[in-house]
């Protein structure tokens, strides 16, 4: 996986974009990144949990979900009301008969 995002990354000349290979919870708080993005990882909030470290103020949350998932929304509205989910996305992927969702939030305050 992150051979292709080095490979995406090197074609694009995304000279702003960095690719990390390694456990979330070994990564050190700095630099913090912006836009943390995660699929297949867990439930909202344990992404928020095990991320929050290396977010940078302001920064971004994008989990791409399957279904909607709206008993970890429920979840993290009650175990984390300091994070804002600013907008849930209904994503169409082509070729693809399924529910797919991008859920984009943020530490409440930092919009």
């Amino acid at each position: 996986k992150v051979a292709f995002l080095t490979q995406v990354k090197l074609e694009l000349a995304l000279d702003n974009v960095e690719c990390v290979h390694a456990r979330v919870e070994t990564l050190p708080p700095v630099p913090a990144f912006e836009l943390v993005v995660a699929r297949a990882f867990g439930s909202l909030a344990e992404l928020v949990q095990l991320t929050r470290h290396v977010l940078a103020a302001g920064g971004w949350w994008c989990a791409m979900k399957g279904a909607l998932p709206g008993v970890e929304l429920e979840e993290l509205k009650r175990s984390m009301p300091h994070v804002h989910v600013a907008r849930v996305v209904r994503l169409q992927v082509p070729g693809l008969d399924a529910e797919r969702h991008l859920i984009v939030m943020q530490v409440a305050g930092a919009i």
